[in-house]
């Protein structure tokens, strides 16, 4: 397979568990938000807040969402993703925001991940409810968008 089509395929099986590729402007505010929120307690790899350094403009942050490729993740690898959280840690109301949207059978932006190409660490950008509900309450795979580092 060819690499565009591997993309449309893991594009189609990621719509058919119940996600879509998020918009950059529906997701790039979590840049700001990721950078803001551990400024004090600094748990970021230093290559991952490099990438979210790039990152905070929307034209940048737009082109490497465009052109990052959809990997699924695990639900055993979930716990080896830095800012990751199990579906118990995730807050009550995000839960419930998380479930309604799936009962009402609306599709959910895949998760973001930043991938460290020479470690193989992965560091979750946005979609922590959306990543700890597939995989610690539906117990499969979620499709996420990997942007290289």
């Amino acid at each position: 397979m060819s690499n565009f089509e591997t993309l449309l395929y893991e594009e189609f099986l990621a719509e058919g568990l119940g996600f879509l590729r998020p918009s950059p402007q529906a997701e790039h505010d979590e840049v700001s938000h990721q950078l803001d929120a551990h400024s004090v307690h600094p748990f970021i790899p230093d290559w991952a807040r490099k990438k979210l350094e790039s990152l905070r403009h929307k034209d940048t942050f737009a082109h490497a969402l465009r052109g990052a490729r959809v990997e699924r993740i695990h639900p055993g690898d979930v716990g080896s993703i830095h800012n990751a959280s199990s579906w118990g840690e995730v807050d009550r109301e995000k839960q419930k925001r998380v479930q309604a949207k799936v009962e009402y059978g609306d599709k959910l932006d895949m998760p973001i991940v930043l991938h460290h190409r020479a470690s193989g660490e992965k560091y979750l950008l946005a979609g922590n409810s959306r990543l700890a509900y597939n995989s610690g309450v539906k117990k499969r795979p979620t499709p996420a968008v990997h942007i290289d580092v």
